[in-house]
C-alpha cells in the first residue's frame, strides 16, 4: 500500500510546502549572525557564519529538506522505504522545538501561553507517533487488533485514509490518557512489542506533560497561599497576645500591601538586589538623584556625595494611616518621600490626645533631626495614602560623610538653617552642637629648612603615619621628625589639636633656642 499515492492531492501538497519553507530557512541562516558559545559574542561575519552553519547542522537540514519522491527515483533499493527516511526527516522538528523555546525566554510572550503551547506540541507529536505505529500495524499486517475492534461489517481497509487515521489516532489517545488500560488488546507478538515501546514512551511523556501542568498550577497560587498563611499566622499572633484593633488593622494592611506588590512586580528593591552594584546604582541614579538635589539637607553638597548617597538607597511602600516613625523613639534611618504624604502628629497624654503639627509632602524628610542630632524623635510619622519612601541608614550615610568633611558641614548648616526658619530654635542649637562633631580638626605644617616651601593648612589625618607620609611628599625623605611649634618631639596623632603647628625637620636640624616668654608689667 503506498501512501503518497492514495493521498497525493492533500500529503505531497502539504510535504512540498514543508520542503519549500525549509530551503528558505537554509538560505537565511548563511546570513543570521550567532552567539559564540565559548566566547558569549556575537558573531556578524559572513564567513564565519557559513563556516559556523555548514559545520553543525547544515547536512541534516538538506538532507531532510529533499522530498520523498526524488530518494525512489535515483537512491538504491535499500533507502527506497519511505519509512527509513521520514526518519532523518524528523530533524525539522528540531526547529518546532527551538521556536518554543525561544518563546519561554521571551518576556514579551506571555510564560503561561508559551509553556502551554510546548506542551501541546510534545502531546501531539506523541500521539501521532503512535497513530502513525497502529495505522502501519493494520495496514500490513494480516487480521491486526483495530480490525477487530471495528463494528461488524466494516473493513478497516477499505475505508478512506482519513478515517484510518483517525481510528489510530483514537486508540492512541486512549493508550497517552490511560498509560496502556482501557479496550486495547494486542493479538499478536508483533503488536505487543510495539504496544511495550508506545507505552514506555508515554509514560515518559505523561510525567513531563503532567509535571509541568502541575507546576503552572501551582506557581500561579503559590503566592496567594503564602499570603494566606501569614495573614493566618498574624490573626493567630493578634488573638493570642490580645492586641487592640488599633495594632491589628495597620499590621494587617501592611501584608496586604506587601502581597499587591510582589504580585503586581512593583517591588523595586527586591528586582534591583538581583543585578550588579554598578547597574543598580545607575538605575538608582536615573530614578532618584534629581529628587535628591531638591531635598533641602543637601542643597549645596557635592555630586560625588549624591552618587554614593543615591546608592545606599532603600525603597519602601507604606499603606495608608501607617505608622513610620514613633514618637520618642531612638531612628536608626531616615526617610525622603518619594510620593504620596504624611502627617507629623505631637502626642500628648500617651496615645489618646493626637495633634497634627504639619504635613510633609514629596521631596521632604522624615526622622533626619533624630539621626543627625542623637536625639529621640519629636513627632509620630503617619501616612495619609499609599506612600513610597526612600530609606537611608544612618550607618551607611555618616560612613559616606566621614570622607565628606566639607560635606558634612553644609548638610548640618542646612538643618540649622531649617530649624530656625521654623521657629525651633531649641532644636537649632542642638545642631550646632552637633556641628563641632561633623567640622574637622585643621593643621599647619612647614619645613623650615626649606624656606621656599611655604606653609600648609591640612585637616589632621586619621594617624600619625598617614601625617609623616604628607611630609615626605612635600619636604622629601630627609625630613623624619614630626615636632609641634616649642620644637617638641611628636610620635602620636592623639596629642595634636585642631590649629596647631607642625614642622618638619631633619635628624641633624638642631632646635632653635626657645624664646623668652614676654612679661608685661604694670606701669
Amino acid at each position: 500500500m503506498d501512501v503518497l499515492d492514495e493521498a497525493w492531492s492533500f500529503l505531497s501538497t502539504a510535504d512540498n510546502v514543508c520542503n519549500a519553507t525549509l530551503i528558505i530557512d537554509i538560505i537565511i541562516n548563511f546570513f543570521v549572525a550567532y552567539v559564540d558559545k565559548s566566547t558569549c559574542l556575537l558573531v556578524d561575519t559572513h564567513w564565519e557564519i557559513a563556516t559556523n552553519y555548514a559545520t553543525s547542522g547544515l547536512a541534516l537540514d538538506v538532507i531532510s529538506a529533499i522530498p520523498p519522491g526524488f530518494v525512489w527515483s535515483f537512491l538504491p533499493r535499500l533507502f527506497k522505504e519511505y519509512g527509513l527516511f521520514s526518519l532523518i526527516r524528523l530533524w525539522r522538528l528540531k526547529r518546532v522545538f527551538d521556536v518554543l523555546t525561544r518563546m519561554e525566554k521571551n518576556v514579551r510572550v506571555n510564560y503561561v501561553f508559551a509553556r502551554c503551547a510546548k506542551l501541546i506540541s510534545v502531546t501531539v507529536f506523541s500521539v501521532n507517533r503512535a497513530a502513525c505505529l497502529f495505522y502501519l500495524l493494520a495496514a500490513y499486517n494480516n487480521n491486526p487488533w483495530i480490525a477487530k475492534a471495528m463494528p461488524s461489517g466494516d473493513d478497516y481497509r477499505q475505508l478512506s485514509l482519513g478515517s484510518r487515521y483517525i481510528i489510530s489516532l483514537y486508540w492512541s489517545v486512549t493508550m497517552f490518557s490511560t498509560v496502556g488500560f482501557g479496550d486495547l488488546h494486542a493479538v499478536n507478538l508483533k503488536e505487543m512489542l510495539t504496544c511495550i515501546i508506545v507505552m514506555f514512551l508515554n509514560a515518559g511523556v505523561s510525567a513531563y506533560v503532567y509535571g509541568n501542568v502541575t507546576q503552572l498550577l501551582i506557581d500561579d497560587t503559590m503566592k496567594t497561599k503564602h499570603y494566606r498563611e501569614t495573614t493566618e499566622a498574624a490573626t493567630s499572633f493578634a488573638q493570642r497576645n490580645q492586641l487592640p484593633a488599633r495594632l491589628v488593622d495597620p499590621m494587617m494592611s501592611h501584608l496586604s500591601l506587601n502581597f499587591r506588590t510582589n504580585s503586581e512586580g512593583i517591588q523595586q528593591q527586591v528586582i534591583l538586589d538581583s543585578l550588579p552594584k554598578a547597574m543598580r546604582t545607575n538605575i538608582w541614579v536615573y530614578l532618584f538623584q534629581s529628587l535628591l538635589e531638591d531635598v533641602y539637607l543637601f542643597r549645596g553638597v557635592s555630586k560625588e556625595l549624591l552618587f554614593q548617597l543615591v546608592s545606599e538607597i532603600r525603597v519602601e511602600y507604606f499603606s495608608p494611616n501607617e505608622d513610620v516613625i514613633l514618637k520618642n523613639e531612638v531612628s536608626t534611618d531616615f526617610y525622603i518621600l518619594a510620593t504620596g504624604a504624611v502627617d507629623l502628629f505631637d502626642m500628648k497624654n500617651g496615645v489618646q490626645e493626637m495633634q497634627i503639627v504639619e504635613e510633609a509632602q514629596k521631596g521632604e524628610l522624615c526622622g533626619e533631626i533624630s539621626v543627625l542630632c542623637n536625639r529621640s524623635q519629636l513627632f509620630t510619622v503617619r501616612t495619609k495614602r499609599l506612600t513610597q519612601l526612600l530609606r537611608l541608614s544612618r550607618t551607611a550615610f555618616l560612613s559616606i560623610l566621614d570622607d565628606k568633611a566639607n560635606d558634612g558641614e553644609i548638610i548640618m548648616d542646612n538643618l540649622e538653617k531649617d530649624m530656625i526658619q521654623r521657629g525651633r530654635t531649641h532644636l537649632a542649637a542642638a545642631v550646632q552642637a552637633n556641628v563641632d562633631k561633623v567640622r574637622p580638626s585643621r593643621i599647619t605644617i612647614s619645613c623650615p629648612e626649606k624656606a621656599t616651601i611655604s606653609e600648609e593648612w591640612i585637616l589632621l589625618p586619621r594617624s600619625f603615619e598617614e601625617l609623616k607620609k604628607i611630609g615626605l611628599g612635600l619636604y622629601g625623605d630627609a625630613f623624619v621628625r614630626v615636632l609641634n611649634e616649642e620644637r617638641a618631639q611628636i610620635n602620636d596623632i592623639l596629642v595634636v589639636r585642631d590649629g596647631d603647628r607642625i614642622i618638619f625637620a631633619s635628624q641633624a636640624a638642631t632646635a632653635p633656642p626657645r624664646r623668652p616668654a614676654t612679661v608685661n608689667f604694670p606701669p
